[in-house]
Formats: structure tokens, C-alpha cells, sequence
């Protein structure tokens, strides 16, 4: 195929399946120094998708193969890299261990630290159409659900946790095929290395791309374009799901916690619940790697379980179920304590157990997210006491541990919970204002959860 085509098919793909490569950006892209990654690089710019001055050449060495195949590589990117006048950075495995997946985390975290110190949003790496069969292929024999048969995305978060800002991985070369952009490095007379342990078939990928694949294609020549069609098909009812899953889950402005409604959970069938809980961990740790079916129909009965029980799942995940939420978390959930002799005067903004709370006197705030209430003047903010009563507006009056136990309050959280009180009477808790007494003053209060507790 001339070159100027492919330019426009990736340009074409680019446009439509890879938003974050638009208006070019500043990108990192990595480079390994074989073919695929390396006419990567050369035809994102010499298509225009990107121009020298804004990409940077990313190249780590896992170190698994030896000086002499280190240094070959290593060769290529720099050969890359003065062809085009890009900068590059490079980086080493410290901790080398045997492992696709330990291989692959290692090189992400160098891609976004690359990406951090580059001033980027963007890692581009060269995955092809080819792969994206394999993949599909292998998720498939793995009994893999909705998303396992989507493939690899054209334009996803980075999959693992990354800190601020948020980063994506772009993959703008999924409709080329492999031997596609080894003609165009050779037509540029681009120098590349093949890795010879891309022919060892004791892994799972070679087995299947040498033998698996040829194998299917004796009998079906369009296997390849049928994985492909199912990926598609698939990334299409996935994200279907997701719309549907979306409204169930909640952040807290804690990224090492996420919440799932227990009453928006009761109205999905359970296979739309378990892709609820997806959703939620992809959320939490960037990908679900290590969770599979079992791991979310115990998910799907924790929506049902009592309050207060706990869950430990992969990767250090817990699901803690409280009365209107299962929060999952990295983790145990870890809140200071209120001082049990703390009285805090009035007004006062700031984080007092589970909740970031800010009470000022009327006239100095908006009125667009606070309640209006009236308090005596040497009312003070602490947490509950043994012997606090609350008087609501029907004009019950109530001991504050019943009033608590009836709104379902998880007794974890009842000494992180803040009050308003003046003496014994407790005239505010973040669930309700009680009736107050004489009062001397109107404040506006603001209420937030710093972890989740029930509303």
C-alpha cells in the first residue's frame, strides 16, 4: 500500500476512535525498538497526527534479555529519535522479575512518570490490529465477559493508579495490521529489532499468534476480521452497560474510596450489578485485572448483606457494606477519631471525623448549599456523649444513640459523626436539625462526607 494511504487511514482513525491524540498534544510514545512501536512513532508524524516538537520518545528496558539485546534496542530508538530530532528518555527495570503482567505494570509506571515530567496526557503505544486478535482471542478461552471480548481500547485511562492528572493510553494503530507497519519502517529504512522471545511459544500470546491462529485460519481465512468485528460489537454493549451501571456508583473525593448504592443495586438484574461492580473497580484502581466471576457474584451478595460486613478481595480491595452503600475501598477505611472532650465554639470550618463541615454566621456565605439554622451563642461542635437527646420537629424528643439506630447509621460511624449541641440537646448532626432553644444567632451550615456514610 503507498505510504500517503496508510497516512490517511491513520489520520482517519485517529479522528474517530482516538480523542486524545486530537490537536496534538504533548504525547509520549513509547518505543521498545521493534517494528510495530517504531513505525508507530514514524507515521503518527509523518501523517501530521503529531509534530517532532510535541511527542516524546519513552524507551524502558525490562532488563530480561541481556546487555547485547538491551543495547540493540536501545540503538534502534536512538537511530529513531535523530531521524525525527525527538527527545527521548530512558529507563530501567531495578527489580526485574519473570511475568507478562509484573513486565507490564513496571513499564507503565515508567511511562507515566515520563508523562508527568513531560508535561503530558498522553502514552501512545503500538498496538496493533493483530493484536487486538490475540487479545480477543485469549479473552475468549480465559470465558471472558463483555469487556474481556472488547479488546484493547482505541483511548482508555492508563491501567494502573497514576496520581494527578489523569493520564491516557492511546493505541491509534488497532486497524493496521502487523506486517502493514513493518513495510512502512522498512520503506523508511527505519532500523528495528525483533525480539526473539516473541517466538517462544511457551507463552500464552505466541501460542497463540504462531500456532492458534494459523490453526483457525485454515479453516476460516476471515478469523482475524471476525475478532475484530466481535471487539467492536462488544466495546458497543459494554459501553450500553456502563451508561445503564454509571448512576449506581459514587465518588467520595477520596480516590482510594468509591461507593455503590444498595438501593440503585436492587433494581439491576445481577449480571448488570456484577458490571456495576466493574465499572466501580475500574474506577478505584484503573482496571480489574485479578477479578473475575466469583470475585463479583461475592460483590453481588455483599449488595444484600448485613451492615457492618466486610469483604476482602485482590489487590487489597474491601468491600465494607454500610446501610445504604457497599464502599469499596484500597484498603481499610482509616478516619481519625474526635476528640472525646473536643468543644469546638462556633463558627467553625474544617474535617472532624468522617465529615468536612463549615459553619458560619449568615451574611458571610452564598446560601447556595447550606442550611439556615438558628443556634445559641455558646453552642459548640463535638461528637456524641453519652446522655445527648435530640427533639425533632415533629416535637419528639429522642435519646441521639435511638435517633442514630433509626436512621440505620453503622455504629463505626457514630463517633465519627459531628454534633451541635448545647449542653445535653443536640441541635445538629449531619442527618438532621433538631429544634432548638432560645437563640442568639443564624448560621449557615455545610455538610460533607470525606468518606462515605449514609445520608
Amino acid at each position: 500500500m503507498p505510504e500517503h494511504e496508510l497516512h490517511e487511514r491513520v489520520r482517519n482513525y485517529v479522528t474517530a476512535k482516538v480523542p486524545s491524540l486530537h490537536d496534538r498534544p504533548r504525547a509520549v510514545i513509547a518505543v521498545s525498538g521493534g517494528a510495530d512501536s517504531i513505525a508507530t512513532a514514524a507515521l503518527l508524524i509523518e501523517s501530521g497526527v503529531l509534530v517532532p516538537e510535541q511527542p516524546l520518545i519513552a524507551h524502558f528496558d525490562h532488563r530480561l534479555r541481556g546487555d547485547r539485546a538491551a543495547a540493540r534496542d536501545r540503538a534502534a530508538v536512538d537511530e529513531l529519535c535523530r531521524r525525527y530530532a525527538i527527545e527521548c528518555v530512558v529507563g530501567a527495570w531495578d527489580a526485574p522479575v519473570a511475568g507478562e503482567a509484573a513486565a507490564r505494570d513496571a513499564r507503565y509506571r515508567f511511562l507515566a512518570e515520563a508523562a508527568h515530567a513531560f508535561d503530558a496526557r498522553v502514552i501512545v503505544t503500538g498496538h496493533h490490529a493483530g493484536d487486538q486478535a490475540e487479545t480477543v482471542l485469549m479473552h475468549a478461552m480465559r470465558g471472558a465477559g463483555l469487556h474481556g471480548l472488547s479488546g484493547m481500547s482505541s483511548d482508555a485511562p492508563l491501567p494502573l493508579p497514576h496520581g494527578d492528572p489523569p493520564l491516557r493510553v492511546a493505541r491509534p494503530m488497532l486497524s493496521i495490521a502487523r506486517a502493514e507497519l513493518r513495510a512502512y519502517a522498512d520503506v523508511l529504512a527505519l532500523p528495528y529489532v525483533d525480539d526473539e522471545t516473541n517466538a517462544d511459544t511457551r507463552f500464552t500470546r505466541n501460542r497463540v499468534r504462531h500456532d492458534l491462529l494459523p490453526a483457525f485460519e485454515r479453516d476460516a481465512p476471515d478469523i482475524r476480521s471476525s475478532l475484530l468485528a466481535i471487539a467492536e460489537h462488544a466495546r458497543i454493549a459494554a459501553a450500553a452497560l456502563d451508561a445503564i451501571a454509571a448512576p449506581v456508583i459514587a465518588s467520595t473525593g477520596d480516590p482510594n474510596i468509591i461507593c455503590v448504592s444498595r438501593a440503585a443495586l436492587r433494581t439491576l438484574t445481577p449480571e448488570v450489578a456484577e458490571h456495576a461492580y466493574r465499572l466501580a473497580l475500574v474506577r478505584l484502581l484503573g482496571d480489574a485485572r485479578d477479578f473475575d466471576r466469583r470475585h463479583y457474584a461475592t460483590l453481588v451478595r455483599a449488595s444484600g448483606a448485613r451492615t457492618g460486613a466486610t469483604f476482602e478481595l485482590p489487590r487489597g480491595v474491601l468491600a465494607t457494606v454500610d446501610a445504604q452503600e457497599v464502599i469499596m475501598s484500597r484498603g481499610r477505611i482509616v478516619v481519625p477519631a474526635i476528640d472525646a472532650e473536643l468543644e469546638q465554639a462556633l463558627p467553625f470550618a474544617g474535617v472532624l471525623g468522617g465529615w468536612r463541615i463549615s459553619v458560619t454566621p449568615c451574611g458571610e456565605v452564598d446560601g447556595a448549599d447550606e442550611q439556615i439554622v438558628q443556634l445559641p451563642a455558646d453552642a459548640v461542635m463535638r461528637r456524641r456523649r453519652p446522655g445527648d437527646r435530640i427533639t425533632l420537629a415533629n416535637g419528639q424528643h429522642k435519646k441521639l444513640q435511638d435517633d442514630f439506630v433509626d436512621r440505620k447509621i453503622p455504629a463505626r460511624l457514630r463517633d465519627l459523626t459531628p454534633v451541635i449541641a448545647h449542653g445535653r440537646d443536640v441541635l445538629w448532626t449531619p442527618y438532621v436539625v433538631a429544634v432548638a432553644g432560645a437563640d442568639s444567632r443564624r448560621y449557615a451550615i455545610e455538610a460533607k462526607p470525606v468518606v462515605s456514610v449514609p445520608s
